[in-house]
């Protein structure tokens, strides 16, 4: 994106040294559909599995991302796979070309040094998604959707609302008709799916506080796709 729009990326952004880019421009591809990729090599890895490219052969290592503490990595299997001629990796290559392979594993053990891919992660997939990271922005309890999308479920002045920004194009929000009373309760929001086309899925939204309906709200246009209420 850079080479197409003629800059040069900065070295030093608010007071931070930058990372060199990692990759190759793809800019070459513009000129010429047909051209033969620039691109050198690529290496992947996530949750313990590995994989490396290379002039279209591919080697990856067969390795599940769950259970956790799965650590033994010196004794998963890699497979070897000429990606130009068997994009789908139907036929494990490894055994007639072994040397090849060794070669593939061993670049990319160079590449996951390069690029801040050691150690390989040990933890299973609920553990790497629970354990608290480090935050761009201060800790907060106050949240905005997005411009063109979004829905919230929230109390404001003891009383429950709900919202929803259909594509930018409606807000729709349906409001109690009384305040939650003090004390436990269960809050909630339920669709109703009455009708849906390409574009958005029609039904009604109605608030409850514990098994009590307080609050409804008909023709309630929803975005289609896995962010979109289900029900």
């Amino acid at each position: 994106m850079y080479e197409c729009l003629g800059l040069e990326p900065p070295e030093e952004v608010e007071g931070y040294t930058q990372w060199p880019l990692e990759g190759t421009s793809f800019k070459y591809s513009f000129e010429d559909g047909k051209a033969k990729t620039q691109k050198p090599s690529q290496f992947y890895v996530m949750l313990g599995t590995r994989a490396i490219w290379r002039d279209g052969w591919k080697a990856d290592a067969v390795h599940p991302g769950a259970p956790s503490d799965w650590s033994h990595f010196t004794d998963d299997k890699w497979a070897l796979y000429n990606v130009e001629v068997d994009r789908s990796e139907c036929h494990d290559l490894a055994d007639k070309h072994p040397e090849l392979l060794e070669e593939l594993k061993a670049l990319w053990h160079v590449q996951a040094g390069q690029f801040l891919g050691l150690p390989l992660e040990n933890r299973g997939a609920i553990a790497v998604l629970t354990t608290p990271r480090l935050q761009m922005s201060p800790p907060r309890d106050r949240y905005h959707g997005h411009h063109f999308g979004g829905h919230a479920l929230y109390l404001s002045d003891g009383t429950l609302k709900y919202v929803s920004n259909y594509l930018g194009e409606a807000e729709q929000a349906v409001v109690a008709d009384a305040a939650v009373p003090t004390g436990k309760h269960v809050l909630g929001v339920e669709f109703s799916k009455e009708s849906q086309t390409p574009q958005a899925t029609v039904g009604s939204l109605t608030l409850f506080v514990n098994d009590k309906q307080v609050g409804t709200l008909a023709n309630v246009k929803i975005q289609n796709g896995k962010f979109a209420l289900c029900g």
